[in-house]
């Protein structure tokens, strides 16, 4: 198929039709929780921030909900969550001797 008939087809199919504007904006978008990554990956939150490089104050405001990390951070901690050992490996190679 052209990527015009897969669009079509898309189109006619009324399951799988793309979001409206309207329907993107009501969309809730989930934040990456981080108390249950900690627990996850049998860390306390000192040894989490120690590991990944993250402050641990921080870490403690976003755990407790009182602010939300950035987008960025937020795709981070959701790479660890599902990755941990591939991004302890790289944080490993960035901190100097």
């Amino acid at each position: 198929m052209t990527d015009d008939e897969v669009l079509a087809a898309a189109d006619a199919d009324a399951d799988a039709r793309p979001f409206t504007e309207e329907e993107l904006r009501k969309v809730k978008r989930v934040r990456p929780n981080v108390r249950a990554i900690c627990r996850k990956l049998r860390m306390s939150q000192r040894e989490f921030a120690e590991a990944f490089g993250f402050p641990l104050a921080s870490l403690r405001v976003w755990a407790q909900g009182r602010s939300l990390p950035s987008r960025p951070t937020q795709t981070l901690l959701w790479v660890i969550a599902g990755h941990p050992s591939v991004v302890r490996r790289v944080v490993k190679r960035q901190t100097p001797a």
